[in-house]
């Protein structure tokens, strides 16, 4: 199958090849999973990459919608092809500076096939700015996400299918204390020593503006669900709880009680504005994992999967008393093929759910078989 970067062809296919049965039967696999039902069995979206399905490089798809949305749309044909457990959904991608752009950040792609990095505010900037309150939402990417989806709405508006189960949901907007240092830049570890009020100040304007920004672009959002009195939001092409997937990327480098100060509470100040929500960040972060388990509408974490570190089931081990006690499940958790073939699958078919990239369709397919057998 070789689309040849034509996107109406990707979409073509998606419209004649959706099930929706099967995307009923996946959402209800997923919110079983993440309500520990002990009656669930293992999900998992395992994604390859089609034949003929070449991603354009970065640097093309920032400067131009068309692109973006064509690979957005790959992961898609993936799991429609294979009937994994992966679902349908895209978001207008332009990188983590897109909320600090809204501040006057200004991001460089540094690598073609990189996203882009922001840099901090110049030097003597940050407090001025501070000052000024909510800045105007169409500065920086502002204007240039809401019309990215503006047209993908439209664009699907003509695939009735594809309309209806290929979810458009939030962009990356970070979280609070990641915000915070995108703006600051490094300069932030230290003023939590020398300036600790002047950052709760820009804390609590980020979370202003988040909410702001989220509101204005909502009405394109197709993201959000309700299940058994409990809401749901799809992201990463998997199911969380609640509604939004907020990253603490950089609490990574705080301490237990720094991240007790300056993030949990920022954190639980946007769940609860939004009523519930999930957490990403990369990485282990053992010295706060513990204490994130009890933040107050937490209703899922994400562990972004980093090289060199330990995952797989001694993380899951070591979580998973306070996983249990407070029932937040950990969503799409990546698993390599070592790590599929070592879990305990008696003790962690239900409370997680799982990613894993395959090498093409017969295997993703004997995969599924074999998960939906235990």
């Amino acid at each position: 199958m070789n689309f040849k970067k034509n996107l109406y062809a990707v979409l073509e296919f998606l419209e004649k090849n959706i099930c929706e049965t099967h995307m009923a039967e996946t959402q209800a696999r997923h919110v079983a999973a993440l309500c520990f039902d002990e009656n669930a069995s293992p999900v998992m979206q395992a994604y390859f990459s089609p034949e003929g399905l070449d991603p354009y490089v970065y640097a093309e798809t920032y400067n131009n919608m068309e692109k973006m949305l064509y690979n957005e749309l790959l992961a898609c044909v993936s799991s429609v092809m294979s009937r994994d457990d992966g679902i349908l959904g895209i978001r207008a991608d332009y990188g983590v500076g897109t909320l600090p752009s809204l501040f006057g950040t200004a991001d460089r792609i540094t690598v073609d096939n990189l996203k882009p990095w922001t840099d901090p505010l110049p030097p003597g900037k940050l407090q001025a700015t501070v000052k000024k309150g909510v800045p105007n939402l169409s500065n920086g990417s502002g204007a240039k996400v809401y019309e990215t989806y503006s047209y993908y709405s439209e664009t699907l508006s003509a695939y009735p299918k594809c309309k209806k189960h290929i979810h458009l949901y939030h962009p990356d907007l970070q979280g609070p204390f990641d915000t915070a240092h995108l703006l600051a830049g490094n300069d932030i570890y230290y003023m939590l020593y020398d300036d600790p009020a002047m950052v709760h100040e820009l804390l609590h304007l980020v979370c202003e503006t988040y909410a702001s920004f989220y509101k204005k672009l909502e009405t394109f959002f197709t993201d959000r669900f309700v299940s058994g009195g409990k809401c749901y939001c799809y992201h990463f092409k998997h199911i969380f709880g609640g509604n939004i997937l907020l990253r603490s990327d950089t609490a990574v480098n705080l301490n237990s009680a720094q991240y007790d100060e300056f993030v949990k509470p920022y954190d639980e100040l946007l769940l609860a504005a939004f009523g519930g929500g999930s957490i990403h960040f990369c990485g282990r972060a053992d010295q706060w994992i513990n204490n994130m388990f009890s933040t107050v509408n937490l209703r899922a974490i994400n562990f972004g999967h980093m090289h060199k570190y330990d995952f797989g089931q001694r993380l899951l081990d070591h979580v998973y008393g306070d996983m249990t006690a407070y029932r937040v499940p950990v969503a799409a958790y990546f698993l390599d093929a070592a790590e599929i073939n070592g879990l305990d699958w008696n003790k962690y078919k239900t409370g997680v759910t799982y990613t894993h990239f395959t090498e093409g369709l017969d295997e993703t397919k004997r995969l599924n078989e074999k998960l939906r057998s235990i």
